[in-house]
């Protein structure tokens, strides 16, 4: 909680986006994994670190929900 609370306190925020690059639906389970890149750069546009991801959904009823996340920073 402390980070997000400092995240949000400063002026040159930080901007995070994900770059998908696939998702794999599994065809006998209600699970989807979706993978791709990540990167934060400030407000004012320093790159700040990026890396992979992957999330995991999950499909109840209808609705897919996001289940799980992973972040590797790697630069």
């Amino acid at each position: 909680m402390l980070v997000w609370k400092r995240e949000f306190a400063v002026a040159d925020r930080t901007i995070y986006t994900r770059l998908t690059e696939r998702v794999e639906a599994s065809p006998l389970v209600p699970f989807a994994l979706e993978h791709g890149h990540w990167q934060g750069v400030s407000s004012s546009g320093q790159h700040l670190a990026s890396g992979t991801y992957v999330a995991k959904w999950r499909k109840d009823d209808k609705d897919w929900m996001l289940e799980a996340e992973v972040f590797l920073t790697l630069g």
